[in-house]
Parts: structure tokens; sequence; C-alpha cells
């Protein structure tokens, strides 16, 4: 029950800065972090392409997807809204972990940097779905 309350606070939290980050910015984002808010206002689905493989990111539950992210990852010195809106460029940049270290067979694991940050994206292997999505650095 607590995590349950806990995405809903953090979803409100998220869609309250971007927001505040529109205001700011005085122009329109960019059409993947357009496409972005449409996702976290249940307007649109996000596929995207990692290493020649379509990939989901689905709203998922506490275990996965982005409820999970958001109720994990989001704004514990990890995540921040921008590197939310900017999922899409950070995806574009990943490398394939090998399976040493993959603590669950089902999943394949995968590290991006973008702008001096490190982040882990997880993706079920059978499914092609996004698993988890975080910050390392």
């Amino acid at each position: 029950m607590q995590e349950q309350q806990n995405y809903k606070n953090n979803l409100s939290k998220l869609k309250k800065e971007i927001k505040e980050i529109k205001k700011k910015k005085k122009k329109k984002f960019k059409r993947k972090q357009q496409d972005m808010i449409h996702f976290i206002h249940n307007i649109a689905r996000i596929e995207i392409e990692i290493l020649g493989k379509k990939i989901l990111l689905k709203h998922g539950n506490l275990e996965y997807g982005f409820k999970h992210i958001l109720n994990k990852h989001y704004n514990k010195n990890d995540l921040a809204t921008i590197d939310i809106l900017n999922f899409f460029s950070i995806v574009k940049k990943v490398a394939k972990l090998n399976e040493h270290g993959v603590t669950n067979p089902c999943n394949d694991v995968y590290k991006a940097s973008y702008i001096n940050k490190e982040y882990k994206i997880i993706v079920h292997k059978q499914r092609n779905e996004i698993v988890t999505f975080y910050r390392i650095s």
C-alpha cells in the first residue's frame, strides 16, 4: 500500500516538474521528449530500438516497467525529471553488458552514457520489455 502511494506521489511530482520545466524553457519540448510526456499521461505507448531490437516501455506494476522506475528510482539520488524526459536520447547510446554479473538470466543488461552520467537499462529477453532504468553515477 505504501509503495502504491509512493508511486502516485512521484507521478504527481514528475508531472508538476515537467510543467515547471516547460514554463522555464518558454519553448516546446523536443519531439521525443514530448513522446515521453504523452506516455507519462497515458496518451501514447513507447517502443524504442536498442541495438536493433524493438523494446517496449510499459507502465507495468511496482515490480517492473514505468511504475517500478518511478517508485524505486525517481529522485532518490538517482533519476531526475530531465533523465526521464531524455530517455530516448539516453537509450540511443547503449552497450550490452556481458552475461557475467547479470543476476537474472531472463534479462539483458545495457549500460548507457549520456551527458557525464551513467545509466543501466534492464530488459526482459523474452517479452522485450524494459524491467527497469536507473542512473549509476
